[in-house]
């Protein structure tokens, strides 16, 4: 067993000089071994590329490989996603929508405060109207404040404004 052993050695010592002389030989060749045809070295020089590609593979195998256009694509929807989150304004109209009181609601609401009461009749039916901006202009003030006052006076405001009733509405 031990003989096998260093007979493979001496083979693999041997195959090392044989290499060494050829590329001793070869490097004022630009390459080219002695009785080597362009065909048979470039062949040759792929198989060497064939084989660094593979080393490179399994060094490379615990990093899963994505394809550029993948790579792009998922640097594109994250630009996207950045660019979304400037622009969004400081509340969602979904969530505007959800504060939002139904039309039965704002003439309730409309109908019981007292210094209202007059306008009710002019109020309750801009309900739409508020919808409308608030769909159409998401930045428009009323949505931005809404986290700051309540709900009601603002809606109240904005609606004041648009029937351009009154720009001094008292503050609350």
């Amino acid at each position: 067993m031990r003989e096998r052993e260093r007979e493979r050695e001496r083979e693999r010592e041997r195959e090392r000089e044989r290499e060494e002389g050829e590329r001793e030989r070869d490097r004022g060749r630009g390459g080219k071994r002695v009785g080597e045809t362009n065909r048979e070295r470039r062949e040759r020089e792929r198989e060497r590329g064939r084989e660094r590609e593979r080393e490179r593979e399994k060094r490379r195998s615990g990093i899963p490989r994505t394809h550029p256009r993948q790579e792009r694509q998922r640097r594109r929807e994250e630009r996207q996603e950045r660019k979304h989150e400037q622009l969004s304004p400081s509340v969602s109209v979904r969530e505007a929508y959800a504060n939002m009181p139904t039309r039965h609601e704002w003439i309730r609401m409309t109908q019981r405060t007292p210094g209202i009461l007059i306008f009710g009749m002019v109020l309750a039916p801009c309900g739409w109207v508020l919808n409308l901006t608030s769909t159409v202009a998401p930045n428009w003030r009323t949505l931005s404040n809404i986290e700051g006052k309540s709900t009601d006076y603002v809606l109240m405001q904005g609606i004041f404004d648009i029937c351009g009733l009154t720009t001094h509405w008292p503050n609350l």
